[in-house]
């Protein structure tokens, strides 16, 4: 991940913690000591971003343990060029080839732990299970098994949910928004809506006539009748806003400081 074409912005330097760290090294009891090249506030909160970072067994490294970076990078192997079959080095940084990973530990660390993967006719993934981890420290899960399910539209979600197949969907964009106001107000499903984690924007480009006048941008963004969209393209579930970002978002942000 930190292998020098990675930390650019075409790659992971879309998030500047790549680009803070100076150097890390394992220690002695399971510690893992990172130093940056300068004081950098969001370090823990972008460790625990789930992309580009993850946790893997050195062993399952295409090299393992002293696989190298330039050459067994664990990076998809669908990133490299079609025709070099690498990713070439940009600004004096050296080529990366891309070798991916040979598998998945399935020990889990978390309440549940990897079992199989199922692919259909074409060799896409079909089914994900899971498996509950009974050396998590809390293994309280009310089921043994958990299987992902992947469908190709948003239709096939609704059927298998209709004819009970499915029994769960979570996550925005999997249904269509008049589907999940038709189970809501049909009450054959529950359906919960958290807070607003984001808001819907619409960027306008403001280095050119009209829209380089701030009072032409405000009679555009008042004259958006924002409620008749919500109703016609989002079934009526969101809420007009008038901010880049939630309420719920601008509180939590003041309350961590």
């Amino acid at each position: 991940m930190l292998a020098a074409e990675l930390t650019t912005g075409d790659w992971h330097g879309w998030y500047d913690l790549v680009t803070a760290i100076a150097s890390w090294q394992c220690l002695t009891g399971g510690e893992f000591e990172i130093t940056l090249n300068n004081k950098y506030y969001p370090l823990l909160q972008e460790l625990s971003y789930i992309r580009p970072l993850r946790m893997l067994s050195p062993a399952k490294f295409v090299g393992g343990a002293s696989s190298n970076p330039l050459t067994q990078n664990s990076c998809p192997t669908g990133w490299n060029d079609a025709t070099s079959g690498k990713i070439a080095g940009t600004g004096g940084r050296a080529d990366i080839v891309c070798a991916g990973i040979t598998g998945i530990v399935n020990a889990g660390t978390g309440r549940w732990k990897y079992v199989e993967t199922t692919n259909d006719a074409n060799g896409d993934v079909a089914t994900v299970k899971f498996a509950r981890n009974t050396a998590h420290w809390d293994a309280s899960a009310e089921v043994e098994e958990v299987t992902l399910v992947a469908y190709a539209t948003a239709a096939l979600v609704k059927a298998a949910l209709t004819d009970g197949t499915l029994d769960a969907v979570v996550g925005a964009g999997v249904l269509d928004p008049a589907d999940v106001e038709a189970f809501r107000v049909g009450g054959t499903h529950s359906v919960s809506i958290t807070a607003p984690l984001q808001n819907r924007i619409v960027v306008m480009n403001t280095a050119k006539a009209p829209t380089d006048d701030i009072n032409t941008r405000k009679m555009m963004i008042h004259a958006v009748n924002k409620a008749a969209i919500i109703d016609k393209e989002l079934a009526g579930i969101d809420a007009p806003v008038d901010s880049l970002f939630p309420k719920r978002c601008w509180h939590d942000a003041y309350r961590n400081g």
